[in-house]
């Protein structure tokens, strides 16, 4: 039986594997449970599943669950340190890594570090500081598997090996991608989360909105799977059918198409090289009546564009554009700023610190250590920097963003 830690337990992400523990519990016992600040639904959580330990982010949080688990046989710690210690504890073997944003970082490397086989959902880590995740779990014997939905289908189609030419990512265009382009500015928090395709938390439908979040998936696949940047694009695909696609130096193209069931990837990595009968439903694709590709339009998404200006500048470019980018969702969801000012946003911190820091060589070609595909290598991965100085970056553009004027 094998130990899981899942991080971000609370969400969508974490529900979706605790789903798959809950239906194979000769398996996998949940050796610990750690969300931010809802310590409601992880008292829910420890009942059911009996952690050994929980901890939330939230300290006052913290102190309300452990009154609340007395006598319940549930050690419960509170702060990030502590989320950092449960993703390296000895007990555990596989972390789920499915909390939100830059703070997910730490705990990733740590886990990471510790030779845990990762199931990663958190594109930020691998943006944040990608270089040394990566490097961590090959010097550990680690592995790095991803558990989105479109790096997850990368993955499945590189598994069989090939030369590869091009990655594609598939996005949807999020919930304005019919307002006409004279329009965006007076698009609203509700209408850039009215998702037409998936439902997710706030900060990643206005990502998609923005397609912000393929910007930073087109980082984390360059880090995931070693692709220059000239070896990455995005397609629309308005269905959310397809996840990915890859185009072979035969001429091939493979896709990958699942349905929008998180139980799907997850269960497939925990039990990964196997699969997991049943973990999801199958779609009915004899039943698509289209699948469209479209190319993106650059007007309407001028936040692609700066993942490959990110990319070249390398150092803290990518984590400086992922802090900025967090702080003005937070503003444009607080009606601080129209929603084309994200993208100002981005633009303009990226310009002003994406410069700093110097690169870190690292192929990151590897996604499992001894477990994970290897593509072919390309050159050497500029992203870099210490996590001390990568995190006074991070703090900068986010003030940056905050206090920007328009």
């Amino acid at each position: 039986m094998r130990g899981v830690c899942v991080l971000g337990a609370t969400g969508s992400v974490g529900g979706a594997a605790l789903d798959v523990v809950r239906s194979r519990p000769d398996a996998f016992s949940v050796t610990a449970l750690a969300a931010g600040g809802d310590d409601e639904a992880l008292e829910k959580l420890c009942r059911e599943f009996k952690p050994r330990r929980a901890v939330l982010a939230d300290t006052v949080a913290a102190k309300r669950l452990r009154l609340a688990l007395r006598g319940e046989g549930v050690a419960v710690r509170g702060g990030g340190k502590a989320v950092e210690e449960e993703a390296a504890a000895e007990d555990c073997g596989t972390v789920v890594a499915a909390i939100a944003g830059a703070s997910g970082a730490a705990p990733v490397l740590a886990a990471a570090r510790a030779g845990k086989r990762v199931l990663l959902a958190n594109k930020e880590a691998l943006v944040f500081c990608g270089a040394m995740i990566m490097r961590a779990a090959r010097e550990s014997g680690g592995a790095i598997l991803p558990i989105d939905s479109e790096h997850w289908g990368l993955f499945e189609l590189l598994a069989g090996g090939g030369d590869y030419a091009k990655l594609w990512l598939t996005a949807s265009g999020g919930g304005a991608r019919d307002v006409p382009l004279s329009q965006l500015d007076a698009v609203t928090p509700e209408m850039a989360l009215a998702h037409p395709n998936w439902t997710m938390g706030a900060k990643i439908t206005v990502d998609s909105a923005t397609m912000m979040n393929k910007a930073l998936e087109i980082i984390e696949a360059s880090v995931l799977f070693g692709a220059a940047a000239e070896r990455i694009g995005v397609v629309l695909h308005r269905q959310s059918l397809a996840h990915a696609l890859v185009e072979f130096a035969d001429g091939s193209v493979k896709m990958h198409i699942s349905a929008a069931d998180m139980r799907l990837p997850v269960g497939r990595m925990l039990f990964w090289p196997e699969f997991l009968p049943g973990a999801g439903r199958t779609p009915d694709w004899r039943q698509f009546s289209a699948m469209e590709f479209a190319e993106p339009d650059a007007q309407r998404y001028p936040c692609l564009a700066l993942a490959y200006r990110a990319l070249s500048a390398g150092g803290a470019a990518p984590a400086v554009l992922s802090a900025a980018n967090e702080s003005a969702v937070a503003r444009f969801l607080g009606g601080g700023i129209r929603f084309t000012d994200i993208a100002r946003i981005n633009a303009e911190v990226l310009e002003r610190y994406g410069g700093q820091l110097s690169g870190d060589s690292c192929r990151g070609t590897v996604v499992g250590g001894q477990m994970g595909v290897s593509p072919p290598q390309p050159p050497p991965s500029k992203m870099g920097g210490g996590l001390t100085e990568l995190r006074e970056m991070d703090g900068i553009a986010r003030r940056a963003a905050l206090e920007m004027t328009l």
